[in-house]
């Protein structure tokens, strides 16, 4: 992934976030005359173009750690930071969550859980949060100092916004969605009618082909990306790649398409079962997905 810096004009950017209902905070820094000079030509250094790329790593080397870098490689003095954590301190996950959840973004929140795996469930250090995300290395520099003065002079709220850049839809939450299918299609399921019959035959396709594909996501970010954040990602166990093939068996009554539902309901209900013990949290929209799993793995492998 390959990120780069461009420089803009200050009313540009504003008329950005303007745009995209975003809030602006100015913190100014105390800075003397020659660390700003020092800083303001780094800056013009690093968008030159043999400079402005560079490989972007999830944890260690991304916006923020180049704000960062950039202003205390310019500074004479070293910046003294407090702990900005609670007692317990939070994993990259919950960093993450507690921004999606202050926006309303559970779909954000659902993608991201789905794709990134457990290194996300690495507690995070004061120093890993604030070179993380923007938000806490705010909070960073508001306790910082130099030399036993305030790194920050002034704070102040230049562009002011709700949560007005929530996800489209939110108000209907995956969790809702998929809960409400799950409920509808366990109900369907003890239903003998040859109707229902006639729905899951092209239900159990469709549902399993959508599973494979996610799964088949979540496999290239995990072999495709150049960081570890998309590894070992646990929730391949029940998004199998190989459900884009298998969808097209679920209305066979081979032994092979009964073993293989078997196989996946018991997988997803064991998963489940531990639900709160594996080393990677799952995201509650995930629960529905498996009872359909579960329901319908049982269904299919029972045939007759």
């Amino acid at each position: 992934m390959r990120y780069q810096v461009a420089g803009e004009y200050f009313k540009d950017f504003m008329e950005e976030y303007i745009a995209d209902k975003r809030s602006v905070t100015e913190q100014e820094l105390q800075l003397s005359c020659s660390e700003k000079i020092h800083l303001f030509n780094s800056l013009k250094e690093n968008c030159k173009d043999e400079n402005k790329s560079y490989d972007y790593q999830f944890y260690k080397d991304n916006c923020t750690t180049r704000a960062k870098a950039i202003i205390k490689k310019n500074i004479s003095e070293a910046i003294i930071f407090k702990n900005i954590l609670p007692a317990k301190a939070p994993t990259f996950r919950q960093l993450i969550h507690n921004c999606l959840d202050s926006g309303n973004h559970s779909w954000s929140k659902f993608g991201i859980d789905l794709l990134l795996g457990s290194h996300l469930d690495d507690v995070a250090t004061n120093e890993q949060a604030m070179m993380f995300l923007p938000d806490y290395l705010m909070k960073g520099f508001d306790s910082a100092t130099i030399d036993q003065r305030k790194l920050v002079s002034d704070k102040k709220i230049i562009l002011a916004s709700g949560n007005k850049n929530a996800d489209s839809f939110s108000s209907l939450s995956p969790f809702f969605i998929f809960s409400l299918m799950a409920i509808i299609i366990v109900a369907l399921s003890f239903n003998n009618s040859s109707s229902s019959k006639k729905i899951f035959n092209a239900f159990d396709i469709v549902f399993f082909f959508f599973i494979g594909l996610l799964g088949i996501l979540i496999a290239f970010e995990w072999l495709g990306r150049v960081d570890e954040v998309c590894r070992n990602n646990m929730n391949i166990l029940w998004a199998w790649p190989t459900h884009v093939v298998a969808a097209f068996l679920a209305k066979r009554k081979t032994t092979f398409a009964k073993n293989y539902f078997r196989l996946a309901a018991i997988t997803a209900l064991v998963l489940l079962m531990g639900w709160f013990w594996w080393p990677q949290q799952f995201n509650n929209s995930f629960a529905p997905l498996l009872v359909i799993i579960i329901v319908r793995g049982f269904f299919i492998s029972t045939k007759k």
